[in-house]
């Protein structure tokens, strides 16, 4: 026998809220599991599957707009059903699937006894299209998703590559609730999409490797640096910063790689560390006082996290002041 969930209208919509999180909860005797949706500034969007089927299941999907969906199966299989142009796109656990999706409406068929564990993420067009450099603009894939009037249409079904794979158990196991998970999982995001896209728009890597960045892209890659600095307490969004600087948000994280050997939030982080470091070490402020300073709100994250990265826990460094001061 076989059994029909058909999503809410909101689910696989970009463009409502702002960190708008969805959850579906699935309890009847065909399946068990959830699905949650996180979105981020309107043109992103993160999906996780964890489900058990007990029976044939069909998942009625309804996309509201003209969007790019990459899809990750870490278990399980899918076959996607296209119910305006006929089109049919299966997947399997290991392999990542890239569509286009142009308002279309179909049916995601799942088979008895099996498991779907999968993360899928969604950009408008818009969006995807601006996080390439003007450089790759022009690539023929980019053309032909921006002219493209398909329902649905594949434009890759390959092997996750190991480092995506990683991505994705990260992503998979983060919780979507609390500002610093949403902003570490939308820095795996992007980890993610451009592992992905450099190989579906075949960049030239020598080419990226030897981009020189003018002294314009420079002056504001240092002032998203000093932003995040300065903000560490709430350091804004990659979308928000890239706004703040007037870059896009591949030259920001790019630029960051480039300039600054890290990412925008990895750079970040050793920041707080450093200061950290500082602080134990010479002031008079407190553990809790010094998590606070530099942006934890529990003392005991700020410790898990200091301790990882000197390998001492901070009383011990706070020991060696107070030795200081005979």
């Amino acid at each position: 026998m076989s059994y029909q969930l058909e999503l809410s209208s909101n689910l696989h919509y970009i463009g409502k809220n702002k960190c708008l999180e969805n959850k579906i909860l699935i309890n009847n005797p065909s399946a068990i599991g959830k699905i949650e949706e996180l979105n981020f500034d309107n043109h992103l969007s993160l999906i996780k599957n964890d489900i058990y089927f007990k029976d044939d299941y069909n998942i009625k999907f309804d996309t509201l707009s003209k969007n790019i969906i990459f899809t990750f199966l870490l278990e399980g299989s899918s076959l996607l059903n296209c119910s305006l142009n006929n089109k049919e796109i299966g997947s399997k656990k290991d392999f990542t699937t890239i569509v286009t999706s142009n308002q279309s409406k179909g049916i995601k068929n799942y088979t008895q006894n099996t498991y779907l564990k999968s993360i899928q993420i969604i950009l408008s067009e818009e969006y995807f299209i601006s996080m390439f450099s003007k450089e790759f603009v022009d690539h023929k894939i980019l053309k032909e998703f921006s002219k493209n009037s398909e329902f649905l249409q594949c434009l890759k079904l390959s092997k996750t590559k190991l480092k995506s794979k990683i991505n994705i158990f990260e992503i998979f196991n983060t919780s979507f609730s609390g500002s610093f998970n949403k902003l570490y999982l939308q820095s795996k995001i992007f980890d993610l999409l451009y592992t992905e896209t450099k190989e579906l728009l075949s960049l030239d890597m020598k080419k990226i490797k030897n981009f020189k960045f003018s002294q314009y892209d420079i002056e504001a890659l240092n002032r998203a640096k000093n932003i995040l600095i300065v903000n560490m307490k709430n350091p804004p969004s990659l979308s928000i910063l890239s706004k703040m600087v007037h870059l896009n948000e591949f030259k920001l994280k790019f630029g960051f790689k480039k300039l600054f050997q890290n990412s925008p939030y990895g750079l970040l982080f050793e920041y707080k560390m450093l200061e950290a470091k500082k602080l134990l070490e010479k002031s008079e402020y407190d553990i809790n006082e010094i998590s606070r300073i530099v942006g934890y709100k529990y003392s005991c994250n700020f410790t898990t996290a200091f301790t990882k990265k000197y390998g001492v826990l901070p009383k011990e460094i706070m020991k060696s002041r107070k030795n200081d001061d005979f």
